[in-house]
C-alpha cells in the first residue's frame, strides 16, 4: 500500500486539475498579474477541495452504523487534506 495508490479517483481528479493549473501560472501565462493572482486561485482551489472532501465523507455518512461509515470519511477526508497540500504547494 503506497501512499499515493490508496487515493481516490476524486482525489486524483482535483490533483490533476490543480497541477495543470500550477504549470499554466508557472509556464506559458507567467506574468506580473499571473504572480498577483495565481496565489488566491490555487489556495482557493484547495479550500475548495477540503470542503468538497468533508461533504464526500459526511454525505455517506450513516450514524447508525458508525463502523462502516469510519472509512468512507476517512477517504472523504484524505480528498480534503490531499486537495490542501497542492494548492498550497502551488501557491
Amino acid at each position: 500500500m503506497g501512499l499515493l495508490s490508496d487515493l481516490s479517483n476524486i482525489t486524483w481528479a482535483l490533483i490533476t486539475v490543480m497541477v495543470v493549473l500550477i504549470l499554466y501560472f508557472h509556464g506559458p501565462s507567467y506574468s506580473v498579474q499571473t504572480v498577483r493572482t495565481a496565489p488566491s486561485i490555487l489556495t482557493s482551489f484547495g479550500i475548495f477541495g477540503t470542503f468538497l472532501g468533508i461533504a464526500f465523507g459526511l454525505m455517506q455518512f450513516d450514524s447508525a452504523n458508525i463502523e462502516s461509515s469510519v472509512p468512507v470519511m476517512i477517504d472523504g477526508l484524505g480528498v480534503a487534506v490531499w486537495s490542501s497540500v497542492v494548492g498550497i504547494l502551488g501557491a
